[in-house]
Formats: structure tokens, sequence, C-alpha cells
């Protein structure tokens, strides 16, 4: 079942690299904009589990953080190389934008997603509580973590454009 999403993931990022890149003159303030947006609603996502204390929704919360966690990584790194390999065969004119803006936002969201697994481990010896070592904590860091960079780049965004 991850083999398909992650696969599914791969094709969406393959696609959204034809598709932006094909855009004649892509601007870097929308694209941060939105990721900012894209941001907050996964971090919304993957800290409902704190709204929601229903059991029933807990096993669906898990597999839907899941898929968010790999997305945030996969379609960036998709758009970087499969994108690539794409624009050898047909010239897009905003390619190098999104090349550079994908492989950004994938240190952005990899690096963390490294830390959280770094710091779940660290902390769960340190404490000696299992709690830091279960992927709840680490969601509700990374949570966090997306709803308040999120927050961030479109404030960023927003700055740039007033400065322009």
């Amino acid at each position: 079942m991850i083999i398909i999403i992650t696969l599914i993931q791969f094709i969406i990022g393959l696609y959204l690299s034809y598709f932006l890149g094909s855009f004649p003159k892509i601007e870097f303030l929308k694209l941060l904009n939105a990721t900012g947006l894209l941001f907050n609603i996964s971090g919304m996502i993957l800290l409902s589990d704190l709204i929601l204390k229903n059991n029933r929704f807990e096993n669906i919360l898990l597999f839907l953080n899941l898929i968010i966690l790999s997305a945030l990584l996969f379609i960036p790194l998709s758009i970087v190389s499969l994108g690539q390999f794409l624009s050898f065969f047909i010239e897009l004119p905003s390619y190098k934008i999104i090349f550079a803006f994908s492989g950004t936002i994938m240190v952005y969201v990899g690096a963390p997603l490294f830390m959280t697994s770094l710091l779940s481990d660290t902390f769960g010896e340190i404490l000696k509580k299992d709690f830091y070592k279960s992927s709840k904590f680490q969601s509700k860091f990374f949570g966090w973590y997306l709803l308040l960079s999120g927050m961030v780049l479109q404030l960023g965004a927003s700055i740039m454009d007033l400065l322009n």
C-alpha cells in the first residue's frame, strides 16, 4: 500500500513539474504563498488529533499523517528528479524556478523530518518515556513546525510583495 501511495506521489510531482514549468513566467512570491497555505493546511491536519478524541478516527488520522508527511517529501523530490529527466526532452519556460524552489522545499521539509526522528530517539532515551518514541510525538512536532513555518512563508511572501 505504501509503495502505491509513493508511486502516486511521484506521478503528482511529475505532473506538477510539467504543469508549473509550462507557465511562461511563474512568480516566486505566488509559489511561496501557495506553499505556505499548503503547509498551514497540512499542519492543521497533523494536529487535528489534539482536538478529536474519538478512537475510531485515530487509525484514519495516523494513515492520513503518513500520507501527508510522505507527500511533503516525495512530491518535491519527484519534481526535482523526474522533472530534471523531463527537462531533457521538453523545454519548459519556468522549469528552473520550479526546480530550485522544489529543491529548497525538499530540504526545508526533509531536515525537520530527520530531526524529529533523531529528537524522538534522544528524548525517549534521556527521559525514559515511550511517548517521545511514538509516531504521535513526531506528527505533533511536525504539525506545529508546518503550521508555524507556513505562517512565516506567507508573511515573508506578503512582505516581499509589498516591497516590490
